[in-house]
């Protein structure tokens, strides 16, 4: 059995217990990222869901959702002996570690309402570039909820997940967080985060749209071929390594200087 073979089972069970469990206080359930899109990695993946919920639901209920998922996870793993099954919650990057053959993570952001509208005031690139490709599993659609036309260039370099707080939060990782205690997994994991992030931040700002984080990255460097930053940009994206640490952050210097400057297409700067 593959990864591909086991997700539609996994799904449809997540989302029945979770639609059950929470009942009315469930708002709007989706996937968002590359299992939305149908593009299933081969031996190991990540399925981020967001779970908004009634800002008045109980602690009790969120134990019980804990638990849903522990139950969940243990009863995959014994069905399938050569797949590992785990789950987080957190509001934010996360890289699951490959234990077995296969490896499915369960990446559950539980958002309150008031949350959800707080990423079309102030996360609005993040709502821009994951909602509108999500695929709904109940409730409403988050853009039935919120309303995220107002995005401006500035939000891609102040905003929470823009290209100013990735650069920080890589240097942090590196210099600070103490490279030597991180898993390789991990460490390759932010790098290719960060630079896809970023340059679908830039892309916004821009006025480009992108399918994929690859994608914006080949816009990001065909509307600025004369940034000098990377020797062979497409070749460090494709075989992220340790070495490219620095190129990074230099991207991400680059990046700044022109979002800060307003000179990119579609902006009129």
């Amino acid at each position: 059995m593959t990864i591909q073979d086991v997700l539609p089972s996994l799904l449809e069970t997540i989302k029945e217990d979770l639609v059950l469990l929470l009942s009315s206080d469930l708002i709007s359930f989706f996937v968002m990222g590359s299992v939305a899109k149908g593009k299933i990695k081969t031996t190991l993946q990540d399925v981020d869901f967001v779970l908004v919920i009634r800002d008045e639901t109980s602690c009790a209920q969120l134990e019980q959702l804990a638990s849903v998922l522990d139950s969940i996870c243990a009863s995959f793993s014994e069905k399938f002996n050569d797949t590992s099954f785990f789950w987080t919650s957190l509001d934010g990057p996360w890289e699951p570690q490959p234990i077995k053959q296969y490896n499915i993570g369960i990446h559950m952001a539980v958002l309150g309402l008031s949350q959800l509208y707080k990423r079309a005031f102030y996360q609005s690139n993040l709502a821009m570039t994951m909602y509108p490709k999500c695929k709904l599993l109940s409730g409403e659609h988050p853009l039935q909820i919120i309303n995220i036309n107002h995005f401006e260039p500035r939000d891609a370099l102040t905003n929470w997940v823009s290209v100013g707080w990735l650069k920080y939060m890589l240097m942090t990782g590196y210099f600070f967080l103490r490279r030597d205690l991180m898993p390789d997994f991990a460490f390759i994991g932010l790098l290719g985060y960060c630079v896809t992030s970023g340059c679908l931040n830039f892309d916004l700002a821009s006025d480009l749209s992108s399918e994929s984080g690859e994608s914006s990255f080949i816009n990001f460097l065909k509307a600025h071929s004369n940034i000098d930053a990377l020797e062979n940009p497409l070749s460090m994206l494709q075989n992220l390594d340790e070495n490219n640490i620095f190129e990074i952050i230099g991207l991400f210097t680059n990046m700044i200087n022109l979002l800060e400057k307003s000179s990119f297409p579609g902006n009129g700067g």
